[in-house]
This record gives C-alpha cells, sequence and structure tokens, in this order.
C-alpha cells in the first residue's frame, strides 16, 4: 500500500500518481475538449440566466422597498396630523356616517379649533349687509353673503340646500338645539336653508304670509307660536325637510332648572330615531344666560355636570357645542343695560369659557367630544337688531352657516381619525338588502 510522504495512507487506486501516465488516445482527448466545451456553454447560460433572475429580483426588491417608503411617509403624515389634532384613533368613541357630496369646508386650511378662534376675531364690514340691511331684499338663499370677511381662514362656505341636506341627514345621529330665542331663531336660520325657501320656518299657509324674511326674526311678529322646531313635526309629512331624513329639533328652554332631565329628554329623543341614525354621533347644541341672570352656575350644574356624566361612557359619544351670547344691540333698553350690557356679555362668554377650560380634559379634542365654543359677540357687534337683543335675516343666516361649515370641519376630522362608519358601503342607497333589513 502506497504512502504519502507525510505518512498518511492513500487511498487505493490502481494508479499510482507518482508513476508515469499512458498516453491518452485521440479519441478520448476529443470527447474531453467536447464536453469542456459543453460543460462551459451550460455554465455560462447558467449564469445568464442568473443574472437576469437575480437582476429582475433586485429591481422587484426597489420597488417594495419604494412602496414601503412611501406607505411609511403616509403613515407617518396620518400619525402627525392625528397628533397635532391631539386625536387618539384607540380612544375615539364619536362616529359619523358617510356622506354622498362630500365635505365643503374641511380641509381648505383651518382646524376646527382655528375655524372657532377666527369666528371668535370677526369684525362686520363697516358697508355689511348686517350693520345695512338692503332694501330691496329677496331674502333667497342664492342671494345671501356673509357682512365680514373671516380672518385668519379661508372665507365660509354658503352652504346650499342639497348640501345642507346631506351633511345633516348623512353625517350626524342628529342635531338638538337647546336654550332661548337666540337659538330658536338660529333653529329658524337651519329651516330656511334646508328647506330653500323665504319663509321655510313656518308651514301654515296664512303665517307664511308673515313670517318670512326679516320679520320672521322679530318676536313682535308672533312667528314663534307658528314656527317649526322639528324636522320630524307631523305638519311636514306633505313637504318633508330633505326627504324626512333629517333629524334637527328645537329645544325651548331658556334656564335649564332640572338638571336631572337634561340628559333624560334628550335620550327620549334619540330612541325615536332609527338604527341608522341612532348609531352616529348627535350634536348637541346649547346657549344659556339672558334669561338666567348670567349666573354660571347655572349651565355648570344644569347642563355641563350632567351631560359630561353622559358623555364620559355614552357610545356613540355627542359632539358638544356651546354659542356664546350675541353683542347687545345698540337700541338696548336701558333697563337692560346694568346686567346684559356689553362688558357683562364679555365677562360672561369669559367665564363659560374658563368653566368648559376646567371642567373638561385639555388634551381632547372637539371631534372626541369635547364641548367647543362658537363665539358671536364679534359678528354681531354694530349689527342692526329689533330690540337690542334679537337681530335680523343676515345675522342669523351667518351664525346658521357658520354652524354648518363647523360641522363639516368637525365631521372631517372625526373620519380622518378613523371615526367613519360608512353604511352605504355594506347598504347602497335604494338597494335593499338582509344586512340593512332594521330599516332607515
Amino acid at each position: 500500500m502506497p504512502f504519502a510522504r507525510d505518512g498518511y495512507e492513500l487511498a487505493p487506486n490502481s494508479l499510482h500518481y507518482d508513476g508515469p501516465r499512458a498516453p491518452h488516445s485521440l479519441l478520448q482527448s476529443r470527447l474531453r475538449t467536447s464536453a469542456a466545451i459543453l460543460i462551459a456553454t451550460l455554465l455560462c447560460a447558467s449564469l445568464a440566466r442568473l443574472w437576469l433572475v437575480e437582476g429582475t429580483l433586485y429591481a422587484e426588491l426597489a420597488a417594495l422597498r419604494a412602496e414601503a417608503a412611501v406607505a411609511l411617509r403616509a403613515t407617518d403624515s396620518s400619525a402627525a396630523t392625528l397628533a397635532s389634532a391631539g386625536l387618539r384613533r384607540g380612544s375615539l368613541r364619536t362616529v359619523v356616517g358617510g356622506r354622498i357630496l362630500g365635505p365643503q369646508y374641511h380641509s381648505k386650511g383651518c382646524s376646527s379649533t382655528e375655524f372657532l378662534a377666527a369666528v371668535a376675531d370677526i369684525q362686520v364690514d363697516p358697508d355689511g349687509a348686517s350693520r345695512n340691511p338692503p332694501t330691496d331684499a329677496t331674502y333667497s338663499l342664492s342671494s345671501f353673503d356673509f357682512s365680514f370677511r373671516l380672518p385668519h381662514c379661508p372665507q365660509p362656505h354658503i352652504f346650499t340646500r342639497l348640501e345642507a341636506c346631506d351633511l345633516l341627514e348623512n353625517g350626524f345621529g342628529g342635531v338638538l338645539l337647546r336654550g332661548d330665542s337666540l337659538m330658536r331663531h338660529l333653529t329658524n336660520a337651519l329651516f330656511l336653508i334646508l328647506r330653500d325657501r323665504p319663509d321655510g320656518a313656518v308651514q301654515d299657509p296664512e303665517a307664511r304670509q308673515v313670517c318670512w324674511g326679516d320679520r320672521l326674526f322679530d318676536d313682535k311678529k308672533d312667528c314663534r307660536k307658528v314656527a317649526l322646531f322639528d324636522t320630524q313635526d307631523l305638519l311636514l309629512d306633505g313637504e318633508p325637510v330633505c326627504n324626512g331624513k333629517v333629524w334637527l329639533r328645537y329645544e325651548q328652554l331658556p334656564c335649564p332648572v332640572e338638571p336631572s332631565r337634561y340628559v333624560p329628554t334628550y335620550l327620549d329623543w334619540r330612541d325615536q330615531m332609527p338604527p341608522s341614525r341612532s348609531g352616529l354621533s348627535p350634536a348637541i347644541i346649547q346657549s344659556f344666560g339672558l334669561h338666567c341672570h348670567f349666573l354660571p352656575f347655572i349651565p355648570r350644574f344644569g347642563i355641563f355636570k350632567p351631560l359630561f356624566a353622559h358623555a364620559a361612557t355614552a357610545f356613540p359619544r355627542p359632539l358638544l357645542l356651546w354659542i356664546g351670547i350675541n353683542a347687545p344691540g345698540l337700541n338696548k333698553p336701558p333697563q337692560y343695560l346694568k346686567e346684559q350690557g356689553g362688558d357683562q356679555v364679555l365677562r360672561y362668554n369669559q367665564i363659560i369659557a374658563e368653566e368648559l377650560d376646567g371642567m373638561q380634559t385639555s388634551s381632547e379634542t372637539a371631534a372626541e367630544g369635547k364641548m367647543a365654543v362658537l363665539e358671536t359677540y364679534g359678528m354681531t357687534d354694530g349689527a342692526k337688531s329689533f330690540d337690542g337683543t334679537h337681530y335680523m335675516w343676515n345675522v342669523n343666516m351667518e351664525k346658521a352657516q357658520l354652524l354648518l361649515n363647523y360641522l363639516d370641519l368637525l365631521w372631517g376630522e372625526v373620519r380622518d381619525a378613523g371615526g367613519l362608519w360608512n353604511r352605504t358601503q355594506l347598504c347602497p342607497l335604494g338597494k335593499g338588502n338582509y344586512q340593512c333589513s332594521f330599516g332607515d
């Protein structure tokens, strides 16, 4: 057995590596040459295919990486938007519905918070219609315009009937307005928009001859006795507001002196709604003060405490808004100025704002259910008034349009935070199926 020089035994073989080798024949030489060429060709082809596959894989991997980067940036952008608004997806209990026409003012440049701050800084133009009502006014929705330029934000959108119906019908689980005559006039103006008629806030044929335009808001005309306060009123069966699917109600409540009733009466109204409406967050809008001697403990115990206690566990959580008190008109009777003068109104508005700040979590937003404040002092300061308290058609239409713009912003912010319940994806309008058999 042969051994290697280092002492290890070599494997048995018939050939001796160190011995002379027999010469190859010509045939063997050619076969080996051909085999080598074939192997080289196959190897080159395999390498080429591998290079192509590898190149494709690299291209696909690069594309995936690019898509991932875009998705990451989008996620970061969405998260940054929510963070800047103070919204937290996991804690959101407000819900809005899918709309047909989409938002009209949302994403135009201001958030709901910035919008309310801009409204608080409004100053009426010297030649604005609220200061100088035109003598040839038609009081039609198409003739309406604001008496001011909104500071710091784009000019508010003027909602048409169809746009307002879409927002209130599909976006929210009803709109409840509560308060004194100032809130009643706001409700009147909303009816004018939703019906697109100068006499749209009344139904009685005789009352329509008197209660339209400026005269609708002159309480000496007693239009309050015939005005419509509920879009579900049986008087409207023949002419339903927005096809009868908007749930808007005004509750005359000069001073909320029964705290234990504030939430139950709201829940009674909600219980009348079909599931398609009661499953969405309602907007609850209130304003009190003139009939409560501007005593801040009245709204504190009569409204805020019971409403916040309910909202703390409610699902869907209501969207809450307080509307500040008007500026007193230049013709305010002297006997009322001591209690309802400009300084007194401003002081009360400030106290209520501070009350709300102290009673609510600072990190919460209006889109999460925090009660926000829409101030009306600036937009009424210097406007023409009937009696120093109540204002004319243009002011009340401005209030109604500002409210619709705010609700449009709020709807968009709840949607962006993940609170969109788009039932129409499951139940397309006009198409019935068993999942949607619980009714509208």
